[in-house]
């Protein structure tokens, strides 16, 4: 049983929210972090999600609320609903995060916490346990709301489904295109911060950019209708299509995706499964992988696999650069398998 949201909830407390825009820059380098970019209000937010977490415990049935994985008591739903409320009030990455992936939409935001809510991944008895005897209560992890985003309620990935894409997938069976959708971003987020008019770049000059590195007319076009498809760019009328807009201008979710989630070994993990491998000898490598240190070593030979992809494009000169990303996930990979071999 899914919980639901007290209708006209959210128009109650909104929590006053200055978003990344994209026509006025930049959320930091994708190595070291994301910059803080986005200030978020405090005591509203607080305010927003008791109000809107009292409205879900409400509308539950009381002693048997179906949060995660386990049925909850009421005791342990107070300490669930305390910890949520905690974590939209202090937990920063989270709120920063939730708040670029919805594009500063509310009420995305609201679908991806209840999304995360009712997850089959989300180990509710462990996060009860910290919630209620640790010194510090639960810190949500992002890598954790992350992959509640990524699978849903399914075991693998589904670029149909999720509200985040695959960044590194192909329209031809070419290496280079692994690159041509984060390439496409980077270009877009760089012009925004030259040109005034309202954040839009031509197409033409998109379309000359990509060219001179190698891209094809059909496979630029690919790429645009995948971004436009997944919230990642926007044209200047909502009612025309991306393939007759003359200009377009990339999204907070866009300039986001592009420039943290490729770093991150929670999203490369579940976006593999999903991507053309075109080296016969790495597919065959390439398999379903339940324990974590399989799928860290499959994060790392998909790593490699596309460092070799890089390396054969002859991409060096373009402004996004795979090996300093590749460096970045490199890093984060080596984090998790050694906080994987301190808690066993």
């Amino acid at each position: 049983m899914a919980l639901l949201l007290r209708p006209g909830l959210m128009s109650m407390f909104v929590p006053a929210v200055e978003t990344i825009d994209p026509v006025t820059g930049a959320i930091g380098r994708c190595p070291g972090g994301v910059s803080q970019s986005m200030v978020t209000n405090s005591v509203a937010a607080e305010r927003f999600i008791l109000h809107y977490l009292c409205g879900l415990k409400i509308l539950g049935t009381p002693g048997a609320g179906p949060i995660g994985q386990v049925g909850l008591s009421s005791e342990n739903l107070d300490y669930f609903l305390r910890m949520l409320a905690d974590n939209f009030r202090f937990n920063q990455p989270l709120i920063q995060m939730i708040e670029n992936v919805a594009g500063g939409n509310m009420r995305r935001a609201l679908e991806f916490t209840t999304q995360f809510i009712g997850s089959g991944h989300l180990d509710t008895e462990k996060i009860i346990t910290i919630q209620k005897f640790g010194n510090s209560g639960y810190t949500i992890p992002q890598h954790e709301f992350l992959r509640s985003l990524l699978h849903g309620d399914g075991v693998y990935y589904d670029p149909k489904e999720a509200p985040l894409p695959n960044l590194f997938q192909v329209s031809q069976p070419v290496a280079a295109e692994h690159f041509v959708i984060p390439l496409l971003l980077d270009f877009l987020d760089r012009k925004v911060n030259i040109h005034s008019k309202g954040g839009y770049v031509e197409r033409q000059a998109i379309s000359s950019y990509l060219q001179g590195l190698g891209f094809t007319l059909d496979g630029i076009a690919a790429a645009l209708q995948y971004c436009s498809r997944h919230r990642l760019i926007e044209g200047p009328h909502m009612d025309t299509s991306i393939d007759q807009s003359e200009q377009c201008r990339p999204t907070t979710v866009g300039i986001y995706s592009m420039k943290r989630l490729p770093c991150l070994f929670a999203y490369v993990d579940p976006v593999i499964v999903d991507t053309p491998i075109l080296d016969q000898d790495v597919a065959l490598k390439i398999r379903d992988e339940f324990s974590l240190e399989g799928r860290l070593d499959r994060a790392t030979a998909f790593r490699e696999y596309l460092d070799r992809s890089w390396e054969r494009s002859n991409l060096g000169s373009a402004g996004w650069l795979w090996p300093s990303v590749s460096q970045a996930l490199a890093d984060d990979i080596a984090l998790v398998r050694k906080r994987s071999f301190k808690s066993n």
